[in-house]
């Protein structure tokens, strides 16, 4: 059985000491009782249908509220410890409706920081990788995915993968779609 828990839609949660949710506005408490269920089957039905409410709602908000939302979270995030003496940074092109991370990846430039983004391998095999950028230029000439978002391109010089042993990654900017308030994620699907 999964624990009860109820979600909370969140912009951002960066991991860590200090981490939380920065934005949490609506509950769920039909959840906990749906979350229960035994079967996977049944928990991704629940999960299933959380996602499509979560998504009805993302599409309600204002996109001014989201920029200035998202501005509030990155000054969260440039002040966290972790952020200043990390050297390497796993990050996210944003989808519309959703935290918007252009001005993270811009400082994440302007600080000398490593920044790493995502290109999925496989659907079915659910495979992705975090592939170094080298520049906003850089992001800028990636190659659009089915899904509207830039992603390193398979071609063209080789990039540091974040698994790599030449890899500096050691901080996680984690995009989702909830998060409960133990730090429970659940992404796009």
């Amino acid at each position: 059985m999964l624990p009860s828990r109820v979600l909370h839609f969140s912009l951002l949660v960066c991991f860590g000491p200090r981490a939380r949710p920065f934005r949490a506005s609506w509950t769920f408490p039909q959840a906990a009782a749906m979350y229960n269920m035994a079967t996977a089957d049944e928990v991704k039905q629940v999960k299933n249908a959380l996602r499509k409410e979560l998504r009805l709602k993302l599409s309600t908000l204002d996109d001014e509220y989201i920029l200035r939302s998202s501005a509030s979270v990155a000054t969260q995030l440039f002040e966290l410890p972790e952020y200043q003496h990390c050297k390497g940074v796993a990050c996210f092109v944003s989808m519309p409706k959703e935290f918007n991370t252009q001005p993270i990846l811009e400082r994440l430039f302007q600080d000398g920081k490593s920044v790493y983004l995502p290109r999925v391998e496989s659907i079915k095999d659910r495979k992705m990788v975090m592939l170094k950028a080298s520049s906003m230029e850089d992001i800028a000439m990636f190659p659009k995915s089915k899904w509207g978002i830039p992603e390193p391109p398979n071609d063209g010089p080789p990039r540091v993968e974040a698994l790599d042993d030449a890899s500096d990654l050691d901080f996680f900017v984690v995009p989702g779609l909830a998060f409960d308030k133990d730090k429970g994620r659940m992404g796009q699907g």
